[in-house]
């Protein structure tokens, strides 16, 4: 039991020190309703010091079902809308339905390759910033990569860490502020 005076009691401290840190990670305020309501985007401090918001939207294209949850996860966590396509013809539906921010694109799948995609992808979707992640890469692949649209080249295995900045260095000056 806590005293009354110089002590504080446990919901009192708490509060205090949630209050010196900034709100909570994940705590609900109805005020972010309105700006939703609004249109106005609900932001979140994504690891790195980025200011995230929720509607940044990335769609992950690999045909590697583990590696599509685990890249959902991760990005989910750091405050980003994912969608999952696990080949060409998912990701154009995808693309089709709605506009995405980023798309981290398998190089290597069945059918048509994420590098033969990738042309079609930016007809379909513009303003769109495509990432290639392949675990059989080289520097042709690389330069044809660019070449096609490409903003960034991701080797697997890749440190999560890495791909997390990837994303966000591939992210449109609208949506990060430092």
């Amino acid at each position: 039991m806590f005293r009354q005076g110089s002590r504080l009691g446990a919901n009192e401290a708490v509060a205090r020190r949630t209050e010196r840190r900034g709100r909570a990670a994940g705590v609900h305020r109805p005020e972010d309703d309105a700006r939703l309501r609004n249109g106005e985007p609900r932001h979140r401090e994504g690891k790195g010091g980025a200011a995230v918001t929720s509607l940044s939207r990335v769609l992950v294209v690999d045909d590697d079902a583990e590696l599509r949850a685990l890249l959902r996860e991760v990005l989910t966590n750091e405050g980003y809308d994912v969608v999952e396509a696990e080949d060409g013809a998912g990701a154009v539906l995808a693309l089709r339905a709605r506009p995405y921010d980023v798309v981290l694109l398998d190089k290597n799948m069945p059918g048509p390759s994420g590098l033969e995609l990738l042309p079609g992808f930016r007809r379909v979707c513009p303003a769109s910033r495509f990432i290639m992640m392949t675990a059989f890469g080289d520097i042709a692949s690389y330069m044809d990569a660019a070449e096609k649209g490409a903003v960034d080249f991701l080797f697997k295995p890749f440190p999560l860490q890495e791909m997390t900045c990837a994303v966000a260095r591939a992210l449109p000056s609208r949506v990060i502020r430092r």
